[in-house]
């Protein structure tokens, strides 16, 4: 009688799910960036969990992906506006404000195409629950995406987190203390070139900023009117990882 007690209590043990659904949106076209994500997206899937991926660098040939993962591929229309950028900012010109205006500027239409491709639509539609929203950290208009997918969102950096990460989260900054990945000289600087730093983060954060109305515009475009700011889908943010 023991020893059926036990085997029942392990096969009810044994059959419990904790799968979830997660869809990864990860815009950025950079086979550099698209590595980072790899690794766990496919561990997540090989662990028993439905992922789906909207990505520009699909891991494997269509249809021939492992089981529970499904890739969404944007390849070429991402690889075609970033091609047009990389024209606009490969003048030899150091300025970095102008460049990442550019870039954030790009951004904004990028993810509105990517997310505008008839799969993805089709996904969105469906309206499928999900249990978990990942999104590329420095992409900041992907966050549009969390005005339809009902789901805690994780933001996944492929490198350090954008001051607009920072801020998200709450955490500490300071840009002597502790640098980002913006800064272009981090040591032994005299009080001029603290100044020259500062000024160069100022234009960049600010070159950045101001593209955050574009983000809000391409939202309800995609989704209505009543979609949040990307100020408000920043409440939907529960980890930087």
């Amino acid at each position: 009688m023991f020893s059926r007690s036990v085997l029942s209590l392990l096969v009810i043990y044994i059959g419990i799910n904790d799968a979830a659904r997660i869809l990864a949106y990860f815009p950025a076209p950079s086979i550099s960036h698209q590595v980072v994500f790899r690794p766990l997206t496919q561990e997540l899937a090989k662990r028993g969990h439905e992922v789906i991926v909207i990505t520009p660098d699909p891991a494997f040939p269509k249809g021939k992906t492992p089981k529970n993962l499904k890739e969404i591929d944007v390849h070429d229309l991402s690889y075609n506006i970033w091609n047009t950028l990389f024209e606009k900012t490969s003048t030899g010109d150091p300025d970095l404000a102008f460049q990442m205006g550019l870039v954030y500027n790009v951004m904004v239409d990028m993810v509105e195409r990517q997310l505008s491709v008839d799969e993805v639509q089709k996904m969105l539609k469906e309206n499928k629950k999900f249990d978990l929203l990942m999104i590329e950290a420095c992409v900041r208009p992907a966050l549009v995406l969390s005005q339809v997918v009902n789901a805690p969102v994780i933001q996944v950096s492929s490198f350090g987190p954008m001051t607009f990460n920072v801020e998200t989260m709450g955490s500490a900054m300071h840009l002597f203390l502790y640098p980002n990945h913006m800064r272009q000289r981090l040591y032994n600087m005299t009080t001029w070139e603290k100044l020259v730093e500062l000024y160069n983060i100022y234009r960049i954060e600010k070159a950045i900023g101001e593209i955050e109305e574009a983000d809000n515009v391409m939202g309800k475009r995609l989704f209505g009117p009543d979609t949040k700011t990307i100020s408000e889908l920043k409440d939907n943010v529960h980890m930087l990882f």
